[in-house]
């Protein structure tokens, strides 16, 4: 058995799940377009199509040769591969692709990363629903970005893919039942230190300062210095991966992203180091979350107050900086994720809100998803699942 993974490495994740797949003795083919961040380590990625393109110089077409790689990627992968791992994208733009490996008997997995499927209209209209706080964005509505794009290529998996893995989060245009997505941690990286100061170190890491919530963070420390509260604080930006594990294990608290309701893979490396971890997290966000999740829910509201007993409580940080690593290796280790995807475990997410609850914004948007619905209206699991009728100008 061989195992392509591709296209872009969100949060290193190909690494992880490479790194899993080998510990399982099963071999792997990746590629990705270009590195999506500086910050992320690619040095192990097989075939980074981006600095291929630049071998060849600027006389080149950057497009044109973008696509001749691409096609002899697939073409090789298929030779040699029996899965397909994707993550963000697929070989193709338009996912045409999908349908070559399916006719090649392939089996197709996708991983969701966000934003390629995640339309803020409605995730708001959710968000609302859940009193939660509603995600910032700098640039949501920019070029390309639109509920086409998201619709494109979530129905195209959504007829193609053998296996889905999700989150709610992210799947409110979602029809079709999914695996629950745990990110993918490969736990030997980490040096666990669950030791704390009685000063604590403070680190906040954004990736994106408006969806981290950074403005808000930095309210709260400015006002814990004013009042003469003892810690120390670093805002890092930029810091290359390898770098940042190394910083987690010598941290206490790392304050994460304070929109989020599960947080992202930055809070599960920080557990993993034995830091004390502050993000938002609801624990009854359709049970995505396991009970003994370590982590201290935080809002752009309740920042400051849960950060500032967090600093004067050295004996409840001792106790929680011992929680981290044990969640980590039962439910994020890399073996345990891999495992999953080769089991072919049946999926435990079923989702309802686009069928049932989220109003389009016009006609326009009703008019796109009533297209992009009629891809996957002839498949088993759409029959078997979804109820036909009307709805807010929707046709099901």
């Amino acid at each position: 058995m061989k195992i392509f993974l591709g296209m872009i490495n969100i949060s290193s994740q190909i690494n992880d799940y490479v790194e899993g797949f080998h510990k399982l003795g099963v071999e792997t083919m990746t590629a990705i377009i270009y590195q999506s961040s500086p910050i992320i380590d690619c040095s192990n990625i097989d075939y980074n199509i981006d600095l291929m393109i630049k071998e060849y110089g600027d006389t080149v077409d950057y497009n044109q040769k973008q696509s001749e790689i691409l096609e002899y990627l697939l073409a090789k992968a298929i030779r040699e591969c029996d899965i397909f791992i994707f993550f963000w994208r697929t070989f193709r733009p338009d996912n045409s692709d999908l349908a070559l490996l399916k006719s090649k008997g392939k089996k197709i997995v996708v991983i969701m990363c966000g934003d390629e499927v995640r339309w803020k209209p409605a995730c708001d209209q959710e968000f609302e629903k859940f009193n939660f706080p509603l995600m910032e964005y700098s640039n949501y509505f920019r070029p390309g970005n639109t509920i086409t794009t998201k619709l494109r290529y979530l129905r195209n998996v959504e007829f193609y893919a053998d296996q889905i893995y999700s989150q709610p989060t992210m799947s409110h245009l979602s029809l079709r039942a999914y695996n629950k997505l745990n990110v993918s941690i490969h736990t030997d990286l980490f040096i666990e230190n669950n030791s704390q100061r009685r000063i604590p170190h403070i680190i906040h890491a954004p990736s994106n300062k408006a969806i981290k919530g950074t403005k808000y963070v930095m309210e709260a420390v400015d006002r814990l210095k004013k009042e003469n509260v003892e810690f120390e604080f670093n805002l890092l930006v930029n810091v290359p991966n390898k770098e940042a594990l190394l910083i987690y294990s010598d941290t206490d608290i790392l304050v994460g992203q304070l929109f989020g309701v599960i947080g992202g893979k930055q809070e599960r490396e920080a557990l993993a180091c034995g830091c004390v971890v502050l993000s938002g997290c609801k624990k009854d966000y359709y049970n995505m979350l396991a009970e003994e999740y370590p982590v201290i829910n935080v809002t752009p509201e309740t920042i400051y107050v849960e950060l500032k007993k967090m600093i004067l409580n050295y004996e409840l940080r001792c106790q929680i900086a011992t929680l981290g690593r044990p969640y980590i290796s039962k439910y994020h280790d890399s073996l345990v994720i891999c495992q999953k995807v080769i089991d072919n475990t049946p999926p435990e997410m079923f989702p309802t809100f686009f069928r049932e609850e989220y109003i389009p914004e016009s006609y326009f948007i009703a008019s796109e998803c009533n297209q992009y619905t009629q891809i996957v209206k002839s498949c088993s699991w759409y029959k078997q699942t979804i109820a036909p009728g009307f709805r807010d100008g929707f046709e099901f």
